[in-house]
């Protein structure tokens, strides 16, 4: 185990009659072309064929359909109710099959909003991601929102997380603490975290490797790294195709390409302490699920805490100001330029369009449609329905301004 520091289908032809001579009131030869005259299973012709419909002759019976040969039929009562039954019975099958099929589409909820809310700002950049990156893109927000809910106590070094109780620091700095003696151990580092439920950037970086590791897919790799020359730390899932994508629940926003975000946007602009295959990456979630049981069933360890955290409160321990960020975002600063741009830019040039066209309607108006439309898309990307992503449209356009533009 490698040493971590603590810190992504034409009908059949009609009959072909011959036009030569024939003697008065024979009747018509026909040439090979033309089939014989053989009733269809269950079908009963009610008259001579004549120009392709029924001729008036025999009873009257309930229901016509029109051959192959583009000629009228009736039926029996019997055989039309039949064959509109199977039909019936063929669409009712159907719609069951769709109305299952929708029912199994995850759609999206309310942690899926931040990725919708990514996509529609790379739309707005025409930088739409639709392809094999998106399962994976999908897979690593998952992780990132389950590494956000393990760790449940916040962050220890993030003022909006302090400003109530400074437990979310006494919290890390046990855990960091106890472990120490494990030199490193990225499994147990993780699953000290999980039991503490709070942590800084180092400590979210290990959830999300060791949360993630059961979900890579072939060719993927795993990895755990850290700024460049920055005091961070954060998880990446490098794809078969080079692309990377970014797991870091410590920072503001969801996973996201790594062209993207605020410090991984160049390979040089981080330090690669782990990488795991997919079978290494296996054997690093089992590890963590013997180390997390250890720990959960440790009654000293718990006891431990306990007192540390009562001495803690007695000296009101307190994380040092210099120390604690803001609430950081996980894209750049050049991406929320660029799509507070191309919003602004869309704006002024809807105004233009209309005032040429000497168009009455306001091109705010405008531009916010195309907002939707783009909304929309995202969310359909992600699996919703037509209704769920007029639903969600709100939220994800609120999620691009707060998230994604400056």
């Amino acid at each position: 185990m490698p040493t971590i520091p603590l810190f992504r289908h034409a009908p059949s032809p009609a009959p072909v009659r011959e036009h030569a001579s024939q003697p008065a009131g024979a009747p018509a030869r026909t040439t090979s072309l033309q089939r014989p005259q053989v009733p269809a299973h269950g079908i009963q012709r009610s008259g001579e064929v004549r120009g392709g419909c029924a001729a008036p002759g025999g009873r009257s019976l309930a229901g016509g359909l029109r051959s192959v040969r583009n000629t009228f039929v009736r039926l029996r009562d019997a055989d039309a109710g039949r064959i509109f039954d199977m039909r019936r019975q063929s669409r009712d099958k159907e719609l069951r099959s769709m109305h299952a099929a929708s029912a199994s589409q995850r759609g999206i909820g309310t942690k899926d909003i931040g990725l919708a809310a990514y996509l529609t700002a790379r739309s707005t950049l025409h930088r739409t991601i639709d392809g094999p990156e998106l399962p994976s893109l999908r897979k690593a927000n998952d992780t990132v929102t389950k590494t956000r809910a393990l760790l449940s106590h916040g962050r220890g070094n993030v003022a909006t997380d302090l400003a109530k109780t400074q437990e979310p620091f006494w919290r890390t700095r046990f855990g960091r603490m106890k472990a120490k003696s494990y030199r490193g151990d990225l499994a147990a580092a993780g699953a000290l975290a999980i039991k503490m439920k709070a942590g800084n950037c180092g400590e979210h970086a290990n959830v999300a490797t060791v949360s993630h590791a059961r979900k890579l897919g072939e060719g993927e790799t795993l990895q755990f790294v850290s700024g460049a020359g920055v005091d961070h730390a954060w998880a990446e899932n490098k794809l078969p195709d080079g692309g990377r994508v970014v797991l870091d629940a410590w920072a503001e926003g969801p996973a996201i390409m790594s062209e993207d975000s605020r410090f991984s946007q160049r390979e040089t602009s981080r330090n690669v302490y782990a990488s795991f295959s997919l079978d290494a990456a296996r054997a690093l979630a089992e590890q963590k699920d013997k180390h997390l049981e250890s720990f959960e069933r440790n009654p000293d360890l718990d006891k431990q805490w306990e007192d540390f955290k009562t001495e803690a409160a007695k000296k009101k321990l307190a994380m040092s100001k210099r120390h604690v960020f803001a609430p950081t975002p996980v894209v750049s600063q050049a991406f929320q330029t660029a799509v507070g741009d191309q919003q602004k830019e869309a704006a002024r040039m809807a105004r233009r369009t209309r005032k040429e066209a000497r168009l009455t309607s306001s091109s705010t108006a405008h531009v916010a449609l195309g907002n939707e439309i783009k909304a929309v898309g995202a969310a359909r990307a992600l699996g919703a329905n037509v209704k769920q992503s007029l639903q969600s449209n709100e939220p994800i356009l609120a999620a691009v301004k707060k998230q994604f533009t400056k």
